[in-house]
């Protein structure tokens, strides 16, 4: 029995690579490769093709003979190397599954770390589509027609050199295009699992050309990239991106063409929920593809590490913008995320990361988080930052209870912290602790500018505000220096009374107003202001429990409830969206458990008797969510309303192609076969065909395989 091949292993402390050699020979002889190394400073001397395909299901694996010796490679592999082998001349490629020694992480780190210049160093990108048919047998014959004909245009071509040649191509009087197959077959081509991968981004944006290949047929990338609009048919989002990335005319007004849209976190946001056979890839897959993050040290291809690590290295390089280790590590305190948390957090990811600090009172990287806002050109944002309070707590309280007077420090220079604050009991607690400072110097109660309504607030001078708001030129829109008006300054400072007169005279947007902190006066009380300020604001302001729901104010939330008990289900508000709804459909499955234990129904549909919270997440994707509404008693089997019609919690996940929810509700007991007599535009069909429909319509054929499995009948027309 002959020995596996075994890897000779390659200087990690340079820029070796290897490249195969695929032997000649004919359809039926066994594929025969060579494998030999080389260094990519030298490859001008060894002119080779890169290879970019889709593994495919390592589980179905054929043989092939390296150096001599057998070697397993994928299925799809296997197909491309029968296809692309020549039966005259050998060729040279590079191709990941054989050059990189995978089950070396070392080596496979230092290879995908390289894959960048692999890849612009190529004599030419091979990308392998899979095998072919008649239909795409038919439209590569007549890609490759047009091809020919606008090679003899004068250059610079456009999209429109590609439509005009094909409107020749088609009056040919001898032959006569079938429009929709081709049409068909280039629909069956961008369905194929390569323009949904990954690693296939990089491949393609460092191609200087491209061959695309199906089966035994090529066509070069220049008009395979403009073949949708040549045939009009429009593409998903993806499916375009990966056409715009290619070698063609897409290229100079591609997204990715200019500007910021190539830093790794728009890469990510773009690109992150891709497919990929390793989670690691999610992240390193773009770094070569990135501006930013391609020569970074903090940030590199490392499958030595954890899934965990990597996220927070990412989430260390992106926040903090450092491209050098801090002095202590750079995980410390990081968020613990996984790839899916990480990935919706990327929209506004330094406020998140910056809330989950807040969360878990880790000041040490608060202290990082605000100097590095402080840093910026603009930092505006830090208001925003400084106006959020989590289960510990404002950020002066966390800087407070943790004694770290680096970030008070830093928190002073912002100019939002007013030292009279006082807390729930009345104290001041801040300026408390800042007189143990040595060579702290108080700061004034008043400010040269301000009005004597603005003085006599902050000296706490009930008798002087009275007499000033009967005076018939008062005005409570002026704001001191740091934009705080009266009231901001009166909550703020715990000085009730004033704030029941300010209350009586106020407008809406006195009590609307943001203070230097960020906060409304009303936001400011429930953030831990004494309750009797808290009481008479809430005569005046209806903060709802659904705004401090999608706030994911867990804290706000509870001060409006232990006043106002009836938010729990908006009742009164005026709106269908009650906080449960509100907080399934977000997917803030922590606000739905505080929702639930304060007694909101979980089946409500709300006062238009719309949609359950479980119809919600399910339509939203939001795994978690629907997992907690079951394990609570969640009606599976309730409809609700969508559109014109009544679907199930199950007709939403498939509709949307959320797989794993599909498979949650099917294992909870939701039934596939229910009649849809709530569905009258197709009263004769059971919802299981209508779920099919939707799953198939939307190109989500998981969903199908999952109905399979638990015996629907799949061939419902």
């Amino acid at each position: 029995m002959a020995t596996p091949y075994k890897y000779n292993r390659i200087d990690l402390t340079t820029d070796a690579i290897r490249l195969t050699r695929l032997l000649k020979g004919d359809d039926g002889q066994p594929i025969r490769c060579e494998i030999f190394e080389t260094f990519l400073h030298q490859v001008e001397g060894v002119p080779y093709e890169a290879l970019s395909y889709v593994w495919g299901s390592e589980e179905s694996v054929d043989k092939i003979w390296l150096d001599e010796c057998p070697f397993q490679v994928t299925k799809n592999l296997y197909q491309a190397l029968t296809h692309l082998r020549r039966p005259d001349e050998d060729r040279i490629l590079w191709i990941d599954a054989i050059c990189i020694d995978q089950s070396h992480n070392a080596e496979r780190s230092h290879q995908v770390g390289q894959m960048r210049l692999v890849y612009q160093n190529a004599q030419r990108v091979i990308v392998w589509l899979g095998v072919s048919n008649e239909q795409i047998d038919c439209l590569f014959d007549w890609m490759a027609c047009l091809d020919q004909r606008v090679l003899t245009m004068a250059r610079p071509h456009t999209i429109s050199s590609w439509q005009l040649q094909w409107e020749l191509v088609v009056r040919h009087p001898h032959k006569e295009v079938p429009y929709n197959v081709i049409r068909q077959a280039l629909r069956d081509i961008l369905r194929r699992e390569w323009f949904s991968r990954i690693w296939v981004l990089q491949e393609g944006a460092l191609a200087k050309s491209a061959m695309i290949i199906c089966g035994r047929k090529g066509v070069s990338s220049r008009t395979f990239v403009v073949m949708p609009s040549v045939l009009n048919i429009d593409c998903h989002e993806g499916e375009q991106a990966r056409l715009e990335i290619l070698p063609g005319v897409l290229r100079a007004n591609a997204w990715w063409s200019g500007g910021d849209s190539t830093e790794l976190l728009t890469l990510l946001r773009k690109f992150g929920r891709s497919k990929s056979g390793d989670p690691h890839d999610l992240i390193y897959a773009l770094l070569g593809l990135s501006t930013d993050a391609y020569t970074s040290d903090l940030l590199r291809p490392n499958y030595q590490i954890n899934l965990q690590e990597t996220v927070q290295m990412s989430i260390a390089y992106l926040s903090m913008r450092s491209r050098d280790l801090p002095e202590h590590s750079p995980l410390q305190g990081l968020p613990i995320w996984t790839i899916e948390e990480f990935l919706d957090a990327l929209q506004d990811l330094t406020f998140h990361v910056f809330r989950w600090a807040m969360d878990h009172a880790h000041d040490k990287l608060l202290t990082d988080l605000l100097q590095s806002q402080i840093e910026k050109p603009d930092n505006k944002r830090i208001r925003q930052y400084m106006s959020y309070a989590g289960y510990h707590g404002c950020l002066v309280k966390i800087a407070m209870k943790k004694a770290n007077l680096a970030l008070l420090e830093l928190i002073l220079q912002i100019r939002c912290v007013d030292p009279y604050a006082v807390d729930s009991e009345g104290s001041k607690p801040l300026l408390q602790l800042l007189s143990q400072l040595p060579g702290f110097e108080v700061f004034p109660t008043n400010s040269d500018g301000d009005t004597e309504l603005l003085s006599a607030t902050k000296r706490g001078d009930l008798s002087a505000v009275n007499m000033l708001l009967k005076s018939p030129d008062f005005d409570l829109s002026l704001v001191d220096g740091n934009g705080d008006g009266p009231l901001n300054i009166a909550v703020r400072r715990g000085y009730e009374e004033i704030v029941e007169l300010l209350l009586k005279e106020s407008k809406e947007e006195h009590r609307k107003h943001k203070g230097s902190d960020g906060w409304t006066p009303f936001e400011l009380a429930l953030m831990g202001g004494p309750p009797g300020i808290i009481g008479r604001l809430l005569d005046y302001e209806h903060f709802s429990v659904t705004e401090a729901v999608l706030a994911n104010r867990s804290d706000l939330v509870c001060r409006i409830l232990d006043f106002e008990p009836r938010q729990v289900e908006g009742t009164g508000l005026g709106t269908e969206q009650t906080p449960l709804r509100a907080a399934a459909k977000a997917g803030k499955t922590n606000m739905v458990a505080l929702l639930l234990d304060r007694g909101a129904e979980i089946n409500s549909t709300g006062e238009c008797e719309t949609s359950t919270a479980l119809w919600l997440a399910a339509s939203h994707g939001h795994l978690e969510t629907v997992r907690y509404l079951i394990e609570k008693g969640a009606d599976i089997e309730l409809m609700s309303l969508d559109g014109t019609t009544k679907k199930s919690p199950l007709w939403a996940a498939a509709s949307k192609g959320h797989g794993e929810i599909v498979m949650c509700l099917l294992n909870a007991g939701a039934k596939a076969e229910l009649e849809a007599d709530d569905l009258p535009a197709i009263k004769d069909r059971p919802e299981s065909a209508i779920i099919l429909w939707a799953a198939t319509h939307g190109g989500h054929m998981e969903i199908v395989r999952a109905f399979e499995e638990e015996g629907v009948d799949v061939q419902v027309s």
